[in-house]
């Protein structure tokens, strides 16, 4: 049997499309080089062909094996944790209902059903796919700053432009997945493109690694001046600070050198400091409402209030919770970046308890799943990926009990809105996505 016949058989077996590529790949190097190893001992190449054939074992029961070891993988504990996230984040609003005199229930259903849609969609795709584009997706998100920032259909609510595309509204976040796709595809091929250099250069001098090293990290330092540029304006200082983290945990986890993650980590560190005093110089009203947040006893009417009714609110919620007040929620934001108040004080301090419980342990599930993973650019979404989503629940709880500074941050799957519930999702199913194929890392990039 020919060497191709015996590889299209073993095929047949193997029920996963991706799987089938990857497997082809492998019995072809693995028999070529048997063939060539018997055609160095004098074999003819007929007879060499079928030595490596034979060494190989039946086709059949190979294709079974290979079947059974590279079938594409689901993390049926990541599904559950944000099927159950899902599902509970309709309570707080089945709360509010009567109070917004709105149906945020339907909307919200919708909204929940396009995270499904989005999850299973980004679980499915072969995420190595956006590898070569990380550039691309880098002027994608710039283009879309300078839209959102220089469009005359933007609209300016509390000082922050917006685009309205039919019944929704976009804002600068939603440029978050983006550049993660982005920074992960540049950080992942950035040691590749170093070796490249060095190759046309002097192979194996000191001098000629420093050099291109150096060229690349100022290079990076640029891509980030560039995109927070565009960014200050267009969004609340904690978005920069997430965009921050989210590229500075993104590169240590990247193939550059220590000396480098350092000297680039901390000039981005520097110049986010420098980006958030110069903005807060710029805007008086964000250091009254930090001296607000230190003492809110003396703000209690201005900016301290929201801050001082979110812990009378959290003190007054007992373990099972407390009735919608007559009244209503005394907190403009309940449905949104105040949501966990509204979740503690409607259903008490024990279903709060869990929520935190479910969110912490999805987060740990995809940080332990970085130990299966091998491909150093699939290991990259996911570092990226566990930062926005831990670090936004994370803030918002804590936000919520007055231990952070109130900001405009979402907590993922149960504030309010389109564009928490998708950027959440696409989160967990870039994640689902490289978990589904922590098993196919490709031979040829």
């Amino acid at each position: 049997m020919p060497i191709q016949a015996y590889i299209k058989e073993v095929l047949s077996h193997i029920r996963s499309k991706e799987a089938r590529g990857f497997v082809k790949l492998e019995l072809e190097n693995h028999l070529q080089a048997a063939k060539a190893d018997a055609i160095k001992k004098g074999k003819a190449e007929d007879e060499a062909e079928a030595i490596a054939i034979k060494q190989m074992g039946d086709s059949t029961l190979l294709g079974q094996k290979m079947n059974r070891l590279h079938k594409p993988k689901i993390d049926w504990f990541t599904v559950a944790g944000f099927a159950v996230l899902i599902g509970f984040s309709m309570l707080p609003l089945i709360y509010l209902q009567d109070s917004y005199q709105m149906d945020l229930v339907m909307r919200k259903t919708i909204f929940s059903i396009m995270g499904i849609v989005i999850l299973l969609a980004c679980m499915f795709f072969d995420y190595r796919k956006f590898l070569k584009f990380g550039y691309g997706f880098y002027g994608i998100g710039i283009i879309f700053l300078l839209v959102l920032n220089f469009s005359p259909f933007s609209l300016m609510i509390n000082g922050r432009p917006f685009l309205h595309i039919a019944t929704f509204t976009i804002e600068a976040s939603s440029t978050l997945p983006i550049f993660l796709l982005a920074w992960a595809g540049i950080l992942s091929k950035i040691r590749r493109d170093i070796w490249l250099k060095i190759g046309l250069e002097v192979p194996g001098t000191e001098k000629s690694v420093r050099v291109n090293l150096s060229h690349s990290w100022w290079k990076l330092v640029l891509l980030y001046v560039l995109s927070v540029l565009l960014l200050l304006p267009a969004a609340n200082l904690f978005l920069v600070l997430l965009y921050t983290v989210l590229i500075v945990v993104m590169t240590w986890f990247s193939p550059l050198q220590k000396r480098e993650k350092y000297l680039f980590t901390g000039m981005i560190g520097s110049l986010a400091v420098v980006s958030a005093v110069f903005t807060a110089m710029k805007k008086p009203y964000m250091l009254v409402r930090f001296k607000a947040f230190l003492n809110p006893d003396e703000y209690t009417h201005t900016y301290g209030y929201l801050g001082t009714k979110a812990k009378e609110y959290m003190g007054n919620a007992g373990w099972f919770g407390q009735a919608l007040p007559k009244e209503g929620f005394k907190i403009s934001e309940a449905h949104t970046d105040f949501i966990f108040v509204t979740t503690t004080y409607g259903f008490g301090w024990l279903l709060a308890g869990i929520l935190v419980l479910l969110l912490v342990g999805l987060s740990v599930r995809m940080i332990l799943n970085l130990k299966s993973f091998h491909d150093p650019y699939g290991k990259l979404l996911t570092v990226g990926a566990v930062t926005l989503y831990t670090l936004s629940f994370s803030w918002s709880i804590l936000m919520s009990i007055g231990v952070l500074p109130f900001v405009g941050v979402s907590l993922p799957f149960f504030s309010y809105g389109l564009m928490p519930t998708v950027l959440h999702s696409f989160l967990i199913g870039i994640v689902l996505s490289v978990y589904r194929r922590k098993d196919l890392i490709s031979l040829i990039n």
